[in-house]
């Protein structure tokens, strides 16, 4: 069973955006899977790097879809972005200086971060595109 599962209501009714976020939930459910099997520590930081990496490219390629469409929420979306990679890059630093394993509560964290965003934020700019002409322009990335 996955820690996180796609679910309908996280859809943007973008294919690319959609197969983004199923990608990044991908990288979560690895995570999860990593800690939930002992794997090393080492093995853990290597996926949370994954997971890192992955989260500024779908934040990066997101909010450049969402300028390109002039979405008038994008400043905020920016900036909860920002804030929740922080928080992220702030506990990988932890978990390296300390070589612990990569907490559960983290990982709830993580989870509960992402249902969030995607049912609540990435809704807004969703409900918005649904109401612009369908010649939407291509993800940058």
């Amino acid at each position: 069973m996955s820690f996180l599962d796609w679910e309908k209501k996280f859809s943007t009714d973008d294919t690319k955006i959609d197969d983004q976020h199923q990608k990044w939930i991908g990288y979560l459910n690895e995570l999860h899977e990593a800690t939930q099997d002992g794997r090393s520590v080492t093995d853990q930081l290597e996926i949370l790097d994954n997971f890192v990496i992955y989260t500024r490219y779908h934040f990066a390629s997101e909010e450049s879809f969402l300028k390109r469409v002039d979405y008038p929420e994008i400043d905020e979306l920016h900036r909860i972005h920002v804030e929740m990679a922080q928080k992220v890059l702030a506990e990988q630093k932890r978990i390296v200086a300390e070589q612990h394993n990569i907490g559960l509560e983290f990982l709830c964290w993580l989870r509960a971060w992402i249902v969030g965003h995607l049912v609540q934020d990435d809704s807004k700019y969703a409900r918005y595109l649904a109401r612009q002409p369908r010649e939407e322009p291509e993800l940058a990335f």
